[in-house]
């Protein structure tokens, strides 16, 4: 059994922690301050280098996507909080975006930096895309249960996703 002197108990009792406490901050809220946090402490990711250089229609675009799905991948099981907040949800929806364009193809961070570089002055896609991908989603909620915990893993969900996008509105590339 481990134990401490009267002075360490003591050290350790006045030791001072630093708090910050949130009221009624919504999880979106908390994941965007821990990937602000994120971006002073650790080396960037490449998604989040392309989320710092580029500044276009299309950065704006997946970060939005990303906030409107980032609680359904988290309540799938696609993503955890720890991959939210280092914007995997972000990466993958470019990966989807990239696969539009370009077809199912392995989505490389080179392309996917293309895709970024191409679409930062205009976007004129983007509409489109959103109603792509929103129907989509409703799909995959509307199928959650026979889908069941294996086809929402990320490579699953992305398959089903293109397939669900591609059943609605036939694009040439899938």
């Amino acid at each position: 059994i481990f134990s401490i002197n009267p002075e360490e108990q003591q050290s350790f009792i006045d030791y001072q922690l630093s708090v910050d406490l949130f009221v009624d901050a919504t999880e979106d809220d908390i994941r965007q301050l821990f990937r602000r946090v994120n971006s002073y402490n650790v080396p960037l990711n490449p998604q989040e280098k392309r989320h710092s250089t580029y500044q276009g229609p299309f950065k704006w675009f997946i970060l939005q996507q990303s906030s409107n799905y980032a609680q359904t991948f988290k309540d799938l099981g696609t993503f955890n909080e720890s991959q939210l907040s280092r914007m995997d949800d972000s990466k993958f929806i470019a990966d989807i975006c990239v696969a539009f364009s370009d077809g199912l193809i392995s989505a490389s961070e080179a392309r996917i930096e293309k895709t970024y570089k191409s679409f930062d002055q205009d976007f004129p896609q983007e509409g489109h895309y959103e109603s792509l991908i929103a129907g989509a989603m409703n799909d995959v909620l509307a199928f959650r249960e026979p889908l069941g915990d294996e086809l929402t893993k990320k490579y699953h969900l992305y398959c089903l996703i293109l397939a669900f996008v591609h059943k609605r509105n036939p694009i040439p590339s899938l």
